[in-house]
């Protein structure tokens, strides 16, 4: 094996690593961009939070029509973050932390008659009206009506169904 030989597979081995190298960085990069997706939305759940009374809060006894327009918001933002984790938008992690917060919050004082009022009177809402029906236990992630690119689209991001985040 002469000189050059061994050059070029130095340097075959070399683009490799650093092929990879580049490839990390994206995922990673990814991964950053995820996290500070899920903040904002962590961000806007609080908002509308906290534009809420008190009462509300509290769970205590409050006439859902008074906060129409907020409980809208939160039942509307709850079918999104549901969208996004089906679209592998979100991590598990944060998924099972909002599903906890909606199943506390919808089966509860006000949001609850809220949600009762608008999914009697709407056919918007499938994903939250699923995920209400399966019992509050499932990952939209898994559920398959995923096309084919986004699959796709998936796996070269690192976001395979069997990845543990």
């Amino acid at each position: 094996m002469g000189i050059l030989a061994i050059l070029q597979t130095v340097g075959s081995l070399l683009t490799g690593l650093g092929a990879a190298f580049v490839f990390l960085q994206f995922r990673q990069q990814n991964m950053q961009f995820v996290t500070e997706f899920e903040d904002g939305l962590t961000k806007e759940y609080r908002e509308i939070v906290q534009d809420l009374p008190v009462k509300v809060r509290a769970s205590e006894d409050v006439d859902w029509e008074q906060n129409k327009q907020d409980i809208y918001r939160y039942i509307d933002l709850c079918n999104e973050q549901i969208f996004l984790r089906q679209n592998g938008r979100v991590s598990k992690e944060t998924w099972k932390s909002w599903q906890e917060g909606m199943e506390s919050n919808i089966q509860e004082g006000v949001f609850n008659s809220g949600w009762e009022n608008i999914k009697s009177n709407t056919d918007s809402f499938d994903e939250l009206k699923r995920v209400e029906k399966e019992d509050w236990d499932t990952d939209p992630y898994h559920w398959e009506n995923i096309r084919y690119g986004e699959k796709l689209w998936r796996w070269i991001m690192g976001r395979r169904r069997k990845r543990p985040f």
